[in-house]
C-alpha cells in the first residue's frame, strides 16, 4: 500500500474505512415481530405502513387497528441505520432497509422460531444494547474510573442524541443496582464500575 500514489491509497482507504454506526430499533416488545418485519421488508424491498401493519397483524404479532401505526420496530427518525421512511407514520408511508438494515436483515431465516444467533443480534439491537455498551465503557475505564461528562460524550458517539437519554438512564439505573460507584472530583461526578472483571 505503501507502494501507491498518494490519491489511490486515500480512495483505498476510503473504501475500507466504515463509520462506526450502532444500529439501535426503537422498542420492540416481541422480538418474533421484528424478524417478521425485517424479512417483510427484505423479500418486498419497499412496504407502506399499512402493509406492514396488516402483515404483523396477521401474524398476531400485533393488535391494532388500520391507521395506527405506533406497534414500535421502525424508526421515525430521519438518517436511521436500519429503516428509511419518505417521513411520518401516515398509511403510504414508505418503508425500506438501509444498507445495514439489508446485511441485519439476512442474518434471519424463513421460519418463525427464533435461532439463537437471531436471538443474539436482536438483543443487541434492543435500546437495552445501549446498556451493554455503558457497562463496556465503565469497564475500559476500570482503572482510573471515567468522567461522567466523558462518558456521555463516548455514548453520543456511539448512538447519537439518544446518547444522552441513555447515559442519565442508565446511570439512574445501574447505581440502584450497584453496578457503578461515584466519586466527586471537584465539581465533577467520576464513575467507577462496582461489578467484577471477568462478570
Amino acid at each position: 500500500m505503501k507502494s501507491l500514489p498518494e490519491d489511490e491509497r486515500e480512495e483505498l482507504l476510503k473504501e475500507v474505512q466504515t463509520e462506526d454506526v450502532y444500529p439501535v430499533l426503537n422498542w420492540a416488545p416481541n422480538p418474533a415481530a421484528v424478524k417478521a418485519t425485517l424479512n417483510f421488508i427484505s423479500d418486498n424491498g419497499t412496504v407502506t405502513y399499512e402493509e406492514l401493519r396488516q402483515h404483523i397483524v396477521n401474524l398476531d404479532y400485533a393488535d391494532t387497528d388500520e391507521g395506527k401505526y405506533n406497534f414500535g420496530i421502525v424508526s421515525v427518525k430521519e438518517d436511521d441505520p436500519v429503516f428509511n421512511t419518505t417521513g411520518g407514520q401516515e398509511a403510504d408511508t414508505e418503508i425500506s432497509l438501509t444498507p445495514i438494515g439489508e446485511e441485519i436483515a439476512s442474518v434471519f431465516d424463513d421460519h418463525k422460531e427464533i435461532r439463537p444467533v437471531e436471538r443474539a443480534l436482536l438483543c443487541g439491537l434492543q435500546p437495552y444494547g445501549s446498556g451493554f455498551a455503558y457497562l463496556s465503557l465503565l469497564d475500559e475505564h476500570r482503572e482510573d474510573g471515567i468522567l461522567r461528562q466523558d462518558l456521555e460524550d463516548a455514548m453520543i458517539d456511539r448512538f447519537g442524541g439518544s446518547g444522552k437519554y441513555f447515559t442519565g438512564y442508565f446511570t439512574s439505573w445501574y447505581a440502584k443496582l450497584g453496578l457503578l460507584e461515584k466519586e466527586q472530583v471537584g465539581r465533577k461526578k467520576k464513575f467507577h464500575p462496582a461489578f467484577p472483571e471477568a462478570w
